[in-house]
């Protein structure tokens, strides 16, 4: 367990790294940030399901797998999508390597994965007799915000609306399952948040 000072110390050597890259001007900044961000969100999925195993009391490491390989199998693809460019911070944010070959083949990988995850679910409920759906549909809207986000849009915007969305879904997750084992006077007035949540979204 990281011992407290760990919190304070890790985002004063981020800045001061950032600070260095950005005032000598090396290459690839932009780059790093967009490649750490992805990564940063995906183990928050990743972060949040194993909290949600820990609330029904029994972990299934393999929604893990089937989590990650959905996820980083998608932001591969598009690195290899023909005809996308990816340009938010400058025209080089991405490494691309447009070959549709590459891309249809993990394309479909991916589809082979979610059909895979549905069988296990649906295998795995029959054996133990009992279904989690809100762990189900997290896993399942997480891998299917990533799908439509990587292998389906076509600019940038499209790109990065449903990863944004996903992120607001990661903390609203955080709050609501924090609430259910504390006594926050959110727990009762979550449904409201959600409506907060979603009139926030469709303002931006």
């Amino acid at each position: 367990k990281p011992k407290p000072e760990f919190f304070f110390v890790i985002p004063i050597i981020v800045f001061c790294g950032v600070f260095i890259w950005n005032y000598f001007a090396f290459q690839y900044l932009w780059s790093f940030i967009v490649y750490f961000t992805v990564y940063h969100n995906i183990r928050q999925l990743y972060g949040i399901n194993k909290w949600y195993q820990l609330t029904v009391g029994r972990f299934e490491r393999k929604t893990d797998y089937f989590l990650y390989s959905v996820c980083y199998l998608s932001f591969a693809a598009l690195h290899f999508k023909p005809g996308f460019h990816y340009a938010y911070y400058t025209g080089h944010d991405l490494f691309t390597f447009p070959s549709e070959v590459i891309y249809l083949f993990l394309k479909n990988f991916v589809f082979v994965i979610l059909i895979a995850y549905f069988l296990y679910e649906i295998a795995t409920a029959f054996k133990n007799k009992s279904f989690f759906l809100r762990r189900f549909l997290f896993i399942l809207s997480s891998q299917l915000i990533y799908v439509a986000a990587c292998i389906y849009s076509e600019n940038e915007l499209q790109l990065l609306a449903p990863l944004v969305l996903t992120h607001a879904i990661q903390y609203f997750s955080l709050v609501v399952l924090t609430s259910t084992k504390t006594n926050s006077i959110f727990k009762n007035n979550y449904r409201k948040a959600a409506l907060f949540i979603a009139a926030t979204l469709l303002f931006f």
